[in-house]
């Protein structure tokens, strides 16, 4: 991974776990360099792809802060992926990591032991044949820990079912619209900065534990909402 994006995940990770709140004030370049021992280069582009996503804004003559955050709408309603997308269920698997949670997914999935750890599995996503997305997921290693060992390549929810008896249900949905950075970019093939459409998904079982965190980030040039005036709710479907 690149360093600058190891910077960026770290930087993040600050914003999400809450040591860095809305509206403050993030170290500036000369510290940073310092503190992570990273060229300026490094620094500016971690800190220019945060910027691009919203996540961070700068203001002039007084440095870069965090962005306020997002004001929620009840009035969201539910979100799918079209029935053609999810028929093609084509998956390249890119990494999958162990390690202790991150403060920000221990409080989201309710964990009781905060160092518990869980897998980050990320792959990318296809629409018939050509790259459509990004999708990160989220799960405590107690719920599948053969995962490293009988990763799955097609859709990740029917392999958990099917394996190990675990039926996920949504238990909260967000998509907003947001850009791909330059790490992003280069994984899609795309340019860098372009539209994007990030879906958000808590899960939990049939017995109500919260068991997956996922994020799918698709290309905006592909997909598009739908609201049909008969259905209530959310659709995703293909321009093409």
């Amino acid at each position: 991974m690149p360093l600058y994006h190891q910077l960026k995940k770290i930087l993040s990770e600050k914003i999400l776990n809450g040591e860095w709140a809305p509206e403050t004030q993030i170290p500036t370049e000369e510290q940073l360099v310092s503190e992570y021992e990273v060229s300026r280069s490094t620094v500016r582009s971690a800190v220019l792809d945060l910027m691009r996503s919203g996540v961070l804004y700068r203001k002039r003559g007084r440095g870069t802060f965090v962005a306020p955050s997002k004001v929620d709408s009840e009035t969201l309603g539910n979100f799918y992926f079209s029935k053609e997308f999810d028929a093609d269920d084509t998956h390249k698997n890119i990494s999958l990591l162990r390690n202790p949670a991150a403060r920000w997914l221990a409080e989201k999935l309710e964990l009781e032991n905060p160092n518990e750890e869980v897998f980050e599995f990320v792959r990318l996503r296809y629409f018939r044949t050509e790259l459509a997305g990004i999708e990160k997921i989220y799960i405590p290693v107690k719920y599948c820990p053969d995962l490293q060992q009988n990763t799955p390549i097609r859709k990740f929810s029917s392999w958990l079912e099917n394996t190990h008896g675990i039926t996920l249900q949504a238990k909260e949905k967000t998509i907003e619209a947001t850009i791909f950075d330059t790490e992003e970019s280069r994984m899609l093939n795309v340019e860098n900065g372009s539209a994007a459409l990030l879906y958000i998904r808590l899960n939990g079982d049939q017995n109500g534990n919260l068991i997956s965190f996922a994020k799918t980030i698709l290309r905006g040039d592909m997909f598009r909402l739908i609201i049909p005036l008969s259905v209530e709710g959310w659709f995703i479907g293909s321009k093409k």
